[in-house]
């Protein structure tokens, strides 16, 4: 592929992921409840064009799945418990619908593993991919500057199935939590570029990182999600921590966002409040009835990933764009079972620890967002997932290993 047509298809996919839920296609008729993005269809045409017209492999080296399964044990025993829930609940539950989901996740990992061969094959730099997920994010934020200044009452967008929200930053996210752990990981993405390469050196120079820095803050804090508040504050804190700062510059930080939260505007809306406890409490009566619903064969081996007996129907009467619970563990022993749950966190935590010491702001980016999913459930989001997955696509080497273990989840 020419040089500058890939710069012009990235920077294409960039723009359609700032686009956010306008790019969003709801279909009707018989395939009522579907919906697709325009960023979904650019990667299904990314990869044909990947895969036989670039002529580029999709694995890193000779593939034996033999060797994969004897090298990755422990994700293969939970991919085999993810792929039965899987079979079990298309079985008896006819839903077809969780193997679109399905299907969304795994082109998003190929898509991954794509972008990662690129970098392999120093047909882009790992510098310029982690600049164009960041730019993503920075667009999401300006453009969310101008909805608050513009569109402040987005509570209609309620009669299409998103939540009410007065006076908050969405964002083209069309939901301020979403949003929020999307700014974090951006900001994440800020702090790595100027180890990067020459041309990201000007972000050294104090007065510009203070003044982007300021304006994520400043984004942040207007989307009055105290999720995201939590994740911005852990990955603050796990950054300073991994390089060793002084806790006098993660207490300047922390001071000048509470400042920021402190000044800026709370006109009215339950939304402001940061001490309502409404969102709270249905939270928790969520997860509990979710809990209650349990059966034995879902402790055993769950309902199968985007089952729809793991969601919850919040009204006949409005539509809904929920599919999943809001809290992520929850929705792992749900979809995996209690085994699949326990080796799934395990799993976690060792990519994590992996990835952490390679590239730490990508790593504290991933164990941010894990905190915000406990709230959230912002991981399989598919904004979120797709700038997570656009940052492991530009690590220096991990990610080769990290994502043939991916692409095994998706061969088997």
């Amino acid at each position: 592929m020419n040089p500058r047509l890939r710069k012009i298809l990235l920077w294409t996919f960039v723009g359609l992921l700032a686009l956010g839920q306008f790019q969003r296609i709801e279909l009707g008729g018989n395939f009522k409840g579907i919906n697709i993005y325009l960023h979904d269809i650019f990667i299904f045409f990314w990869l044909i064009r990947f895969v036989f017209v670039e002529k580029l492999s999709l694995t890193f080296g000779k593939f034996s799945l033999k060797k994969t399964i004897s090298k990755y044990k422990i994700e293969s025993i939970f991919t085999g418990i993810t792929i039965t829930g899987i079979i079990l609940n298309v079985l008896i539950n006819q839903d077809l619908i969780s193997l679109l989901y399905l299907l969304r996740l795994g082109s998003y990992i190929l898509f991954c593993l794509s972008l990662k061969q690129l970098v392999t094959k120093k047909l882009i730099t790992r510098s310029e991919l982690r600049f164009k997920f960041f730019g993503a994010g920075i667009i999401i934020l300006f453009l969310g500057f101008g909805q608050l200044i513009t569109i402040n009452d987005t509570r209609f967008l309620a009669i299409l199935g998103w939540d009410d929200h007065l006076n908050r930053l969405i964002s083209t996210i069309f939901d301020p939590g979403f949003t929020g752990i999307i700014l974090v990981i951006s900001l994440m993405y800020f702090y790595s570029l100027p180890k990067m390469g020459n041309n990201f050196k000007i972000f050294e120079n104090k007065i510009i990182n203070a003044l982007i820095s300021l304006c994520f803050f400043f984004g942040i804090a207007l989307t009055f999600s105290r999720a995201s508040y939590l994740a911005l504050a852990v990955a603050l804190l796990t950054l300073d921590i991994i390089k060793r700062k002084s806790l006098l510059s993660l207490f300047r930080k922390a001071l000048i966002f509470i400042v920021i939260v402190l000044i800026i505007p709370k006109p009215g809306g339950e939304g402001v409040d940061l001490v309502r406890t409404s969102t709270i409490t249905a939270r928790t009566s969520a997860i509990q009835y979710e809990l209650d619903s349990v059966t034995p064969k879902t402790l055993l081996i769950g309902n199968g990933l985007f089952s729809k007996q793991n969601s919850l129907e919040k009204s006949e009467l409005l539509p809904s764009h929920s599919r999943i619970p809001d809290n992520f563990l929850v929705n792992l022993l749900l979809s995996t079972g209690q085994i699949g749950t326990a080796i799934a966190l395990y799993i976690l935590f060792k990519w994590g620890v992996k990835i952490s010491k390679q590239d730490p702001e990508l790593g504290v980016a991933i164990i941010a967002t894990f905190v915000h999913a406990q709230f959230n459930n912002s991981i399989f989001q598919p904004f979120v997932l797709l700038m997570l997955l656009g940052g492991i696509a530009s690590i220096k080497t991990i990610s080769s290993s990290k994502t043939k273990s991916l692409k095994l989840k998706i061969i088997n």
